[in-house]
């Protein structure tokens, strides 16, 4: 513990040299730099459920089970074995020796403390609601209790909602929302320091139970702009950085100081429908503007060659993606056709929302907006700021039409599907197009208690045959992780659900 502390107090005096330092080629120094294009406000696994935060964390917490590599198998975490002993009874033998940063033992207690908490999070809640109770079994071992057989349940365990923080830590805290900015996990990193929207910075756990990671700190840096996160890898001021734009991809390929890494992730951008407002509780109409928009311009024109348009309601990337649904072909004269049937041959007015800080779905809003008006359907865009644009879609009673994304992170196709398209899913985290069909509730139902894979494919198979004739959202693109590493940087590797382990990472000089 006493060494723990001294470790932490002596890498905050360091935190200030690094600071006056980060100018200077950061390859003399033992310090991974990572760039992002934001730092997460806090680092509480079930206070959100976004990217920026997950990229952290997954250095800080571990869960007790594991997703790995670009296939994403399952393999052990924090628990080494487990067995199903009825299909709603899983028990999970917990490693044992496992310290937390602030030195104390990991034990089933800590484990049911951090299940409890993501199971009653109104963040990442949906992703547990299916555990009824988790049996502390001694020190080392838990039991958990499912409400009813659900077949990706170990994926489920594998998402940074469920990591396995320090009780005691948290309870130290008499304002929980300070447990934030000072957590306390079991990962190869340990927290030294977060900057409002500049910096976190992280430091080797010494007493780590797994193997050692190939640096001794990691500093995330926040740099909004695509271009100048480019520019501090060429000019050797850092190592990696995420989220390469589209424009500055033919930069980063010629130059001989950058690496450049390309791979299909989970993701997929959509424009939604709310389905319960005229005249878009109409399928024709629906139809009609699929029909209408030109997705490869689409996708070429915002993203210029990365990705790939998309087809079905998750990316072809997710297992049980169904790759043999037929497109809607882009015809003008069809969709004015179906619009004449549906009771709008002048056309109809409507708005388009999407959120604020996305360069990318700014972009794809102007160009449908631009495409439907050949079809008389005159578009009022709206850009809102992040938080208010989600919350203001919570309710059927104002959004008509909206640009968002999803990511299937569990590589699961129920997580890409259940509670976006599922009735029981209104209003957030996914069903904002409050699209309702009973076939298509029960097969959800019945593909996430089906524990044969090759029937759950069938049954999502026909899920999505009925959900892309009925047009609750226009799948458009298919996204894919750019980054860019310096060229002594090895060991880096893009995870499919978009939180990339670094702890394999070495710095090279």
């Amino acid at each position: 513990m006493k060494k723990s502390i001294a470790k932490i107090a002596s890498l905050l005096l360091a935190g200030v040299l690094v600071l006056g330092a980060c100018s200077n080629n950061n390859n003399n120094d033992d310090t991974l730099v990572v760039i992002m294009p934001s730092i997460p406000a806090g680092l509480d696994p079930v206070a959100q459920n976004l990217q920026p935060a997950s990229q952290v964390m997954v250095q800080i917490y571990e869960t007790l089970v594991r997703q790995v590599g670009r296939d994403m198998v399952m393999s052990p975490g924090l628990a080494t074995s487990w067995e199903f002993e009825n299909p709603q009874t899983l028990h999970m033998e917990l490693r044992q020796g496992v310290e937390f940063h602030n030195g104390e033992t990991m034990t089933a207690h800590d484990v049911k403390f951090s299940l409890d908490r993501a199971i009653n999070s109104p963040n990442v809640g949906f992703l547990f609601e299916m555990i009824s109770e988790v049996v502390v079994n001694g020190d080392h071992s838990v039991t958990l209790l499912l409400e009813f057989p659900f077949a990706p349940i170990l994926s489920h365990l594998a998402h940074p909602g469920a990591s396995i923080i320090s009780q005691s830590a948290f309870n130290s805290h008499a304002n929980p929302d300070d447990y934030a900015l000072s957590p306390v996990g079991t990962g190869p990193f340990m927290f030294v320091d977060h900057i409002a929207s500049d910096r976190i910075e992280l430091t080797v756990f010494e007493n780590y139970w797994g193997a050692s990671p190939n640096v001794d700190n990691i500093t995330f840096r926040q740099i909004p702009e695509a271009t100048s996160r480019l520019i501090e890898i060429q000019t050797g001021n850092a190592h990696i950085a995420y989220g390469i734009s589209a424009t500055d991809i033919a930069s980063a390929r010629t130059d001989d100081r950058v690496n450049l890494i390309q791979d299909p992730n989970l993701s997929l951008t959509y424009l939604g429908f709310n389905t319960q407002m005229p005249p878009f509780d109409d399928v024709r109409v629906r139809q009609a503007i699929a029909h209408a928009l030109d997705l490869e311009s689409i996708v070429e024109a915002v993203w210029l060659g990365i990705g790939s348009p998309a087809l079905g309601p998750i990316a072809d990337t997710v297992p049980g993606a169904n790759r043999n649904l037929v497109p809607y072909e882009f015809n003008p004269q069809r969709a004015l056709e179906l619009l004449a049937e549906a009771g709008h041959p002048n056309g109809f007015s409507a708005t388009l929302w999407t959120n604020t800080g996305n360069a990318q779905r700014a972009d794809i809003v102007e160009i449908v907006q631009n495409q439907l008006r050949a079809v008389n359907i005159d578009v009022t865009v709206e850009l809102i700021e992040f938080t208010t644009f989600t919350e203001r879609m919570d309710t059927a009673d104002e959004h008509q039409m909206y640009v968002l994304a999803w990511g299937t992170v569990t590589g699961d196709p129920d997580y890409g599907l259940y509670s976006l398209f599922h009735t029981s899913g209104f209003g957030p985290p996914g069903n904002r197009m409050f699209w309702s069909n009973p076939d298509v509730d029960r097969l959800l139902d019945e593909g996430r208690t089906e524990t044969d894979w090759n029937r759950r494919v069938q049954i999502y198979a026909e899920a999505q045959e009925i959900i892309h004739a009925n047009v609750p959202w226009i799948s458009v693109w298919q996204g894919e992780d750019v980054s860019v590493t310096a060229s002594g940087v090895t060991g880096f590797e893009h995870f499919p659900a978009g939180h990339h382990n670094l702890w394999t990472v070495s710095i090279g000089n």
